[in-house]
């Protein structure tokens, strides 16, 4: 098998055993981006709510920036000061249309009174855009989330987590291009508290353009700005593993594993794989085992064992 044929096959299994990696392969960060609430201005140049200190997807502790979630995507309920910049008539609104309930009917609701209502200012009405963009993302309705976010770029064309959160569709669709170029503008506008996650939103692109060299580059710097972030752990895998570097590439999903124990599937089955693409059946076949150890019904990896021991390895 050529090596394109053990990639294609890779990513094609990869993609069918685990969600985890589904996640991971477009969105390394960008459905994470998808969780924050806000976070549209945490370092606009001159905003009232700018902060140069925060960290990407934690509340500043002195801002009244839009909070949101952990940076590991846990959704936390918003802090009273997100609800206070929006008019005290609309607050109620805010409180539901920033919730992470399952069910996104309420809040996609408030959010679009809050948008119809006509006492929001152009920043507000870019954030409640964003909110409601995200909401329709989740509900996969893609369409009506790429709508929210063009029209809050109509309001601020500089807005980066906007950007990045289009680009996601983008690159969905396939549309490469059009996601570089508003990651390229991502990258620019955002400050040490958005670069981080920026640059992995950039990395995920240049990867689906082969442009791995300059992928890389972005992964570095993301890591150097945010060492603890796991993510890019996953990011960086992916990417040694198309450029053939198979034993970066197993490194690369060992410390992820290690370091996000919730998505330990992804990282063993994302391990096993590469074994496999770079021609290493015995050490892929224990690799496929230890995924069955973390998931017992995991049946893709029942396949991909059984299918290595019927070869002869043992």
């Amino acid at each position: 098998m050529t090596f394109a044929s053990r990639v294609a096959a890779k990513h094609s299994a990869l993609w069918s055993i685990d969600g985890g990696y589904r996640f991971w392969w477009h969105i390394w960060p960008a459905s994470i981006a998808l969780l924050v609430c806000g976070w549209i201005y945490v370092e606009k140049p001159g905003s009232p709510m700018a902060s140069t200190s925060a960290r990407w997807g934690k509340p500043a502790p002195s801002s009244d920036v839009l909070a949101g979630s952990s940076a590991a995507g846990n959704a936390k309920r918003p802090a009273t000061r997100l609800i206070a910049v929006f008019p005290e008539k609309l607050r109620a609104d805010a409180q539901i249309c920033y919730s992470n309930s399952h069910d996104k009917t309420r809040p996609i609701e408030a959010c679009s009174w809050m948008i119809g209502s006509g006492l929001l200012s152009d920043e507000q009405l870019v954030a409640a855009y964003n909110q409601r963009g995200r909401h329709y993302y989740s509900l996969a309705q893609r369409d009506l989330a790429t709508a929210d976010y063009d029209a809050a770029l109509k309001i601020q064309p500089d807005t980066p987590v906007v950007l990045a959160n289009r680009s996601l569709i983008y690159m969905e669709h396939g549309k490469n291009d059009a996601a570089l170029s508003d990651l390229n503008k991502a990258v620019e506008l955002s400050g040490p508290a958005l670069a981080a996650r920026t640059r992995l939103y950039r990395a995920t692109a240049l990867t689906a353009l082969k442009d791995y060299d300059k992928a890389i580059s972005d992964v570095d710097e993301s890591q150097r700005l945010d060492p603890a972030d796991s993510e890019g752990y996953m990011a960086r895998a992916v990417i040694e593993a198309r450029r053939q570097r198979y034993d970066a590439a197993l490194q690369a999903y060992d410390e992820f594993g290690k370091r996000s124990p919730a998505h330990i599937v992804a990282a063993l089955t994302g391990r096993a794989l590469t074994l496999e693409a770079a021609g290493r059946p015995a050490e892929a076949l224990l690799a496929y085992e230890n995924v069955l150890k973390a998931a017992p019904a995991n049946t893709q990896a029942m396949t991909a064992r059984d299918r290595l021991r019927r070869n002869g390895n043992r």
